[in-house]
């Protein structure tokens, strides 16, 4: 389903790896609740339709930060913590398919790569791009120790979205939240640091 492969495109999850899943686990539950026959045509009827697209969009998006809560984030919490004096920017990234090259005037990173930003942190680049007083920026990755991380008060780590060296020297770390992200869970990563 291209549906599902479209939902993903805006993850760190890989399509090609997690589309059937999805798919799967949609079959699974018409078949476990309204008892349709395995992979049922008529499913895909239902998921596409267009009184009960967005529903299914919604309901796939929380499904997502679920699975990122529950299982990513579980995992992160597992992996031995490892402080390191000196952070510095990685000198080499790889990125897969979903990563395009855009271009930005002020990443250290060049060219820069991204796979689709959210909405704050789209914004967030546009505002960096036009100040006077930024030399650069990056944009931080996820759960790998190359990436700049953060020890929360609960021994986790997160990793903030955008680290920014200033034209005075000055070094500032930004966690980019909006609507419903900016709850309980980005007070702590505020707390932290």
């Amino acid at each position: 389903m291209l549906f599902v492969i479209d939902i993903l495109s805006n993850t760190p999850y890989a399509p090609a790896d997690s589309s059937d899943r999805m798919k799967t686990a949609l079959y699974q539950f018409f078949n476990e609740e309204f008892k349709f026959d395995k992979y049922d045509p008529n499913v895909q009827k239902l998921v596409l339709g267009k009184e009960n697209e967005q529903l299914f969009r919604n309901t796939l998006n929380l499904a997502k930060e679920k699975y990122k809560k529950e299982i990513v984030e579980k995992l992160n919490e597992k992996r031995e913590l490892q402080e390191v004096s000196k952070w510095e920017v990685p000198v080499f990234t790889s990125y897969n398919s979903r990563y395009k090259p855009q271009s930005q005037p002020l990443p250290v990173m060049k060219p820069f790569y991204t796979a689709t930003q959210s909405e704050p942190e789209r914004l967030f680049m546009e505002l960096l791009n036009a100040s006077s007083k930024v030399k650069w920026w990056y944009k931080n990755g996820e759960a790998e120790i190359k990436y700049f991380a953060i020890l929360r008060s609960d021994d986790r780590a997160f990793y903030p979205d955008f680290i920014i060296q200033f034209k005075d020297g000055t070094i500032g770390i930004f966690e980019t939240k909006s609507g419903f992200t900016a709850g309980e869970d980005a007070k702590e990563r505020a707390e932290s640091l």
